[in-house]
């Protein structure tokens, strides 16, 4: 009779409500509440457990629909180029891309980048979505790699993370001791030996619409 009483379909509510719900637990349960409730169901009441697992699936959700629309522009890109005289360069770095479809999964951790993240990262790199700063600190990480193989640059240039740019402000408005994250985001930059490095790139993000890196001459201390 229970099985029968069930709901065969429950909507998930937004992730925004969820987070505030979730935000706000340790009040309510201080104030004596013991369950939630769904108010688009009737005496519908859930154990506190569902506000995790209603995240889960709003963030899976998310993630799995961002991946579907890269899959999908790729394709149409793909029909496209196949009405087109494309070099063999093309073709195979459209190939390429949807091995990576095929050997990824999302919300995998993204791995081996130098970033925080997950594969799904990756996706934003197709189609029309803004790059975000995890993608931006891919980059970094990979430009670092090939400064570090180029002889001319080993040693002498330096790209820095989204994460400097972020701290610069308190740094440069700071009167006394800076936060302990500016702190370790600064650290690596402060043990830098500034008898070789000359150039600094750190990424800046212009009004939410456009990235620049800003080069540094630590040498004549300009930019």
């Amino acid at each position: 009779m229970l099985r029968a009483t069930l709901p065969s379909r429950r909507d998930v509510p937004p992730l925004r409500i969820t987070d505030q719900a979730l935000a706000s637990f340790g009040q309510a349960w201080f104030d004596g509440a013991r369950s939630v409730l769904d108010y688009k169901y009737r005496d519908s009441r859930l154990p506190f457990w569902i506000l995790s697992h209603w995240r889960n699936i709003a963030v899976a959700h998310d993630t799995l629909g961002v991946w579907s629309m890269a899959e999908a522009w790729t394709s149409r890109w793909a029909t496209q180029l196949k009405d087109q005289e494309s070099t063999k360069e093309v073709a195979d770095n459209v190939a390429r891309v949807f091995d990576v479809f095929d050997a990824l999964a999302p919300p995998g951790p993204l791995a081996g980048l130098g970033c925080a993240g997950n594969v799904t990262q990756l996706a934003r790199l197709l189609g029309i979505h803004w790059l975000s700063d995890t993608i931006i600190d891919a980059m970094a990480f990979l430009l670092n790699a090939r400064i570090t193989r180029t002889p001319k640059t080993r040693g002498t240039v330096v790209f820095a993370s989204v994460d400097l740019a972020c701290q610069l402000p308190e740094v440069a408005t700071a009167q006394k001791e800076i936060s302990r994250a500016a702190a370790e985001v600064l650290g690596p930059y402060e043990r830098m030996d500034l008898n070789h490095v000359r150039y600094l790139l750190i990424p800046i993000n212009i009004d939410n619409q456009h990235w620049v890196a800003v080069c540094v001459d630590i040498k004549t201390k300009t930019w």
